[in-house]
């Protein structure tokens, strides 16, 4: 009778617990060494001003991310890592307008338009 099958499978196994037993003492972590993170995203721009778009007092805390279009056509703006749609007034931002290239945004009463951002 042929045991090199039962063999390969016993050792398959022994591999795997011992794999098992050992997951937990070492964990992997990443150091980039001057290298790109690669779990950050190539595409887009991370916000550099406020935290959130309620802590925004002035057009340097704005970072307009991206506009995005549904199926029915209702747009939003990412600004500062938040979906924000026109007429909404969250702290001293009502944003009045989106459309395909910029947005445009009160600050306390004060009209601002922000282009998104392209690549060159």
């Amino acid at each position: 009778m042929n045991r090199l099958p039962i063999l390969i499978i016993a050792c398959f196994f022994l591999a795997q617990l011992c794999c098992i037993t050992g997951a937990g003492e070492d964990r992997f972590v990443y150091e980039a060494a001057g290298k790109r993170d690669p779990f950050v995203p190539l595409i887009g721009v991370t916000a550099k001003g406020a935290e959130s778009i309620a802590d925004i007092v002035s057009i340097e805390d704005v970072t307009l991310q991206g506009i995005a279009t549904n199926a029915a056509g209702r747009k939003v703006a990412i600004i500062n890592d938040e979906m924000i749609k026109e007429g909404d007034i969250i702290g001293r931002v009502e944003l009045k307008k989106i459309s395909p290239t910029e947005i445009v945004l009160l600050i306390d009463g004060v009209e601002y338009r922000v282009k998104l951002y392209k690549e060159e």
